[in-house]
């Protein structure tokens, strides 16, 4: 999904553990958890689109950015 120093990193689905494949999955996402604190670490995650729809509480509030 990602290159990184030239070489083509994989990225596992942060709910379920298995492999994303782009091409399977073009809905795919990476997920960025910024800290609401003072705290200036943040998180990269990446899902697979349907675990994402499956796994997510409906009252769980999302922002999703292009």
């Amino acid at each position: 999904m990602k290159e990184i120093d030239g070489r083509n990193m994989r990225a596992f689905c942060c709910l379920c553990g298995t492999d994303i494949d782009k091409a399977d999955d073009g809905a795919a996402a990476e997920l960025r958890l910024i800290p609401l604190g003072e705290g200036n670490v943040v998180q990269r995650l990446y899902c697979h689109s349907g675990c994402l729809r499956s796994e997510v509480v409906a009252d769980i509030p999302l922002w999703f950015e292009d």
